[in-house]
């Protein structure tokens, strides 16, 4: 099990074109949706009993996630502040397009390896690494980031790489 950041960097940037590679394997494997889910689950619930995120927080240092209108709402309500003051001092305009506003990077409520605002905390944060969610062949890219990030990922995904590497020979 690899929890050392940098030695996950290191092997991220190894093992980018095997990962995409793996990503279109997956992307073709003529297994269900439901079936993949539940070996990822399988597979990231092992994974989470030995290594514990709030041990790490590497996410918090170099993710910014992106947050709803309400969520600035409850937010910008828990810290006392207006709307606009929150806006203005904690976020950035990531996608113009889109109009999406996000968490700074590193997060500025990551203050002494917590989070400040755990009991408000964005959805994003909520859920990240987002591998309990259902449609994980459909957010493969986004693991892919996610790999050289977090540890539970790259575990998983290495972990997923070699129950199938026999299936790919």
């Amino acid at each position: 099990m690899e929890k050392n950041l940098d030695v996950i960097k290191s092997l991220a940037i190894a093992n980018e074109d095997q990962n995409f590679e793996f990503r279109s394997f997956l992307k073709m494997l003529q297994i269900s949706d439901k079936k993949l889910d539940s070996i990822v689950k399988k597979i990231t619930s092992g994974v989470m009993k030995e290594i514990n995120c709030n041990e790490c927080r590497n996410c918090c240092k170099v993710s910014a996630p992106s947050l709803e209108k309400d969520e600035i709402v409850i937010i910008s309500n828990y810290l006392k502040i207006t709307e606009t003051e929150f806006i203005e001092e904690y976020l950035y305009m990531e996608d113009q397009e889109a109009n999406e506003l996000s968490v700074k990077i590193p997060c500025p409520f990551f203050k002494n390896d917590s989070c400040t605002i755990e009991e408000v905390k964005p959805i994003m944060c909520r859920d990240y690494p987002y591998l309990l969610k259902k449609g994980f062949r459909g957010r493969l890219l986004g693991v892919i980031d996610n790999y050289e990030i977090c540890p539970i990922v790259f575990n998983v995904y290495e972990e997923l790489k070699q129950k199938f590497k026999r299936k790919k020979n």
